[in-house]
């Protein structure tokens, strides 16, 4: 059986998303309670404190009962793949398609069997069992294959999704792709480097992913105020914009973000950070308190 060893290119730590900046804006003050002056915004791009590895990047994963990719039919021949990938949620629906893009170039196709096939399988890739097979072959007239299946309702698991052109009993071409079902439970916690500041400091925020799903979040954050029981946000001089990035944090991961503020008003204070658990369906927002004198 031929053996193919498959590393996601997967950047699972910070995944840039768009790029850009927002102008600073002056926006209306909050009346009273802070002065008119005050600011507060994010100083740097964050970064990585350590190399947790994500399940969807990494560890080397062999998968031996599966022929390699060669590129017979999908590099220079006219026919273009379409897979999912990455992280998922259970029961969600993922699909593999192949169509043709040049005819010419893809004569032939139409004797061939497509094979499409999902299985499961443990953290290092070995096959536990086979949870869906199709076969088809190719459409002319409409110029594509295609195929559709639910996941289980499992969690902590992995699949490999994989579309075969076979010619008779021998594969030809391949195209795989690894699935992350996470377990479903997000745990996020933030820190910061002091209990208290002075009303012009550069505090640094640590979020630490303590749970199993991967976290997704952004440099925007929560500023805010306590005043009496309640929580307000604190208004500022200029309506300051970061760029739109997003990072991707795994498991036993951390990140590091540092903000300013100037002429803050003394009083206590909260930073929160609202984060999404990657494969599920889960948000929520951590807060670390501080005092200001």
């Amino acid at each position: 059986m031929a053996r193919i060893l498959l590393s996601a290119a997967y950047v699972f730590l910070v995944v840039i998303l768009t790029a850009g900046c927002v102008q600073e804006q002056d926006v209306p003050q909050a009346s009273g309670k802070q002065l008119s002056n005050a600011v507060h915004y994010s100083v740097s791009m964050g970064a990585n404190k350590n190399l947790a590895k994500s399940d969807a990047d990494g560890a080397d994963r062999h998968y031996e009962e599966v022929q390699p990719p060669t590129g017979t039919w999908t590099d220079g021949r006219g026919i273009g793949s379409a897979i999912a990938a990455g992280y998922k949620k259970p029961c969600e629906e993922v699909s593999a398609l192949l169509h043709i893009i040049e005819p010419e170039k893809a004569k032939g196709i139409e004797t061939r069997t497509i094979r499409y096939k999902l299985t499961e399988r443990d953290r290092q890739g070995q096959l536990i069992r086979g949870v869906a097979e199709h076969t088809e072959h190719m459409d002319l007239e409409l110029a594509y294959s295609n195929f559709s299946t639910k996941l289980p309702d499992h969690e902590g698991t992995y699949y490999l999704l994989t579309v075969e052109i076979m010619d008779g009993n021998a594969v030809e071409d391949t195209v795989l792709s690894l699935l992350t079902v996470p377990v479903q439970k997000v745990e996020a916690v933030l820190k910061l480097d002091q209990t208290t500041y002075s009303r012009s400091a550069k505090p640094v925020l640590t979020m630490l992913n303590t749970g199993p799903a991967p976290l997704f979040f952004g440099l925007d954050y929560k500023f805010e105020r306590k005043e009496g029981d309640d929580w307000t946000v604190v208004p500022t001089g200029k309506n300051i914009g970061v760029e739109a990035i997003g990072y991707e944090l795994a498991e036993n991961g951390e990140w590091e973000q540092t903000i300013e503020f100037k002429h803050i008003a003394p009083g206590q204070y909260r930073i929160g950070k609202t984060v999404n658990g990657q494969g599920t369906s889960i948000e929520k927002t951590v807060f670390a308190e501080f005092e200001v004198r």
